[in-house]
């Protein structure tokens, strides 16, 4: 599909919210290409489906609150607190400032029953492979295309970094490569159990506070001044709050996945593009094929059949500091707030959460 096709025949559940706008920022990211694009993306529901046949698919908490490998009682109460605090992450009418209390309670109470759980790595691992977790139908082509044309992805999660890091080791045929991410780390012991967390706690409603501490990211994507901004909730937008607007041109595209008649002028206020998809981003690839001038003999390779690195397939590509988000130190992570539990400096730099008392 070219451009014009794109935005004329974009189909019933891709709402634009100014074509004129949008045709002449993605023409300028046409005439710039690859060389100055880069992709700030959410993870959860965004890069991954939120539903699958009408079945929710689990988020990165979820897949070890679902994992039979950890005790009823923990699954219980983190399904109690998902039950309460998920429609009110949600639900547009409530105020900026009430509902980022209330990420707070929920974030920092689903971590201590999560490390009270004292949870293996090799676990982690398990748990990823008995998930019904998968990425959306378009993202392995879209990763594909990214990384033949060398544009960097940085993941912005308020999930479990372990667990998203861990999923495209696994589900990814590409990996890591070309990928940072940012989320919240679980910290192991030498006996490779959970012991805390990594860094400032983030939530839905925080990112845009926190992008800026991954300089080496930011530092060596200067350059590269055409951002594609991907997020499936109103706070992701936030991801990329930090970018200079008189450097950076942020094109931000939302998956609209639950309630769409109630919640579509909503996401229309912050997204340039709104598509109404639980499982689906092709949309977003064939965008990336026409920014990127990728003609249909190239389309056609990427459609070729891929397999999944296997546990014991050897690493060929290179990991971009996956574990990614650390804090300068200890006083900076306490005047960003929100740091719940014990906060002391692992021997590697970061700052590690241990499970609050």
């Amino acid at each position: 599909m070219n451009l014009d096709d794109l935005l004329i025949h974009a189909g019933s559940k891709v709402h634009i919210k100014a074509p004129a706008k949008l045709k002449e920022t993605l023409q300028d990211y046409c005439f710039d290409g690859a060389d100055f694009l880069q992709i700030l993306t959410d993870f959860d529901r965004t890069l991954t489906k939120h539903s699958s046949n009408g079945i929710v698919t689990p988020s990165t908490h979820a897949v070890l609150e679902n994992s039979g490998l950890f005790s009823d009682e923990y699954r219980d109460k983190a399904t109690v607190l998902r039950d309460k605090y998920y429609p009110l992450e949600m639900d547009p009418t409530i105020d900026r400032e009430k509902k980022e209390k209330l990420m707070v309670e929920w974030w920092s109470e689903g971590h201590r029953l999560l490390l009270l759980e004292k949870i293996k790595k090799t676990e982690v691992q398990c748990a990823v492979r008995e998930s019904r977790m998968e990425f959306r139908k378009g993202f392995e082509r879209f990763r594909r295309v990214l990384c033949a044309h060398e544009v960097p992805t940085l993941v912005f999660s308020a999930g479990i970094g372990t667990i998203v890091k861990e999923v495209f080791l696994q589900k990814s045929s590409h990996r890591l490569e070309s990928l940072q991410i940012v989320s919240n780390f679980l910290h192991f012991n030498e006996q490779g159990i959970t012991v805390g967390f990594e860094g400032p706690l983030i939530h839905t409603f925080n990112k845009g506070r926190f992008s800026h501490l991954n300089k080496e990211y930011f530092a060596r994507t200067a350059k590269r001044k055409n951002v594609i901004l991907l997020g499936d909730t109103l706070g992701d937008v936030e991801m990329g709050n930090n970018l200079d607007e008189s450097k950076f041109n942020v094109l931000k595209i939302g998956f609209l996945n639950d309630k769409v008649e109630q919640n579509r002028a909503f996401y229309l206020k912050v997204y340039d593009i709104v598509i109404e998809d639980p499982e689906n981003m092709e949309y977003v690839f064939e965008l990336i094929c026409a920014i990127l001038n990728v003609g249909e003999d190239e389309k056609s390779r990427l459609n070729e059949s891929f397999s999944i690195p296997s546990e014991s397939s050897p690493k060929t590509v290179v990991d971009l500091s996956s574990r990614a988000l650390t804090c300068p130190s200890a006083v900076d992570a306490e005047e960003h707030g929100n740091i719940v539990g014990n906060v002391t400096v692992s021997p590697a730099g970061s700052l590690v959460l241990s499970s609050a008392q």
